[in-house]
């Protein structure tokens, strides 16, 4: 398998606030907020897969644990037969990622794109918009 995504959780421990200073700073309390919970996926070798979701569903933090920017809390992670936050620099040499909403450069309503090749990359504004569309 390409990618083991096994029984993977993610939590952050969250300071509350109660709106007095004095309190929050000598008696600070903290809640967990849980943004993956086991969650679990295979993605087998030259399988193509999309990754949809609502707003806060994990999308963004189970794709940072696959690119070794976060730990899990719990789980297991493999690609490409490596532990992407173990084997950090060794595994970064391997994939390629492109984060955000940048649509507005292509002015439709495009969330992202795939640069698959170096012809690719020479492509800016006005051109990527012709060889997407």
């Amino acid at each position: 398998m390409a990618i083991i995504f096994e029984d993977v959780s993610r939590s952050y421990r969250i300071k509350k606030k109660t709106g007095c200073l004095i309190k929050d700073t000598l008696f600070p309390g903290y809640y967990t907020k849980e943004a993956l919970k086991d969650v679990s996926f295979t993605v087998g070798d030259s399988e193509i897969v999309g990754y949809i979701g609502p707003n806060g569903a994990g999308k963004s933090t189970s794709m940072k644990i696959m690119t070794g920017i976060l730990r899990p809390t719990s789980g297991k992670v493999e690609i490409l037969g490596m532990n992407p936050y173990l084997s950090r620099e060794k595994y970064v040499r391997k994939i390629g990622a492109v984060f955000g909403n940048r649509s507005n450069y292509l002015g439709s309503s495009c969330n992202g794109f795939l640069l698959s090749s170096e012809e690719d990359i020479q492509y800016s504004g006005r051109n990527i918009q012709e060889k997407l569309f």
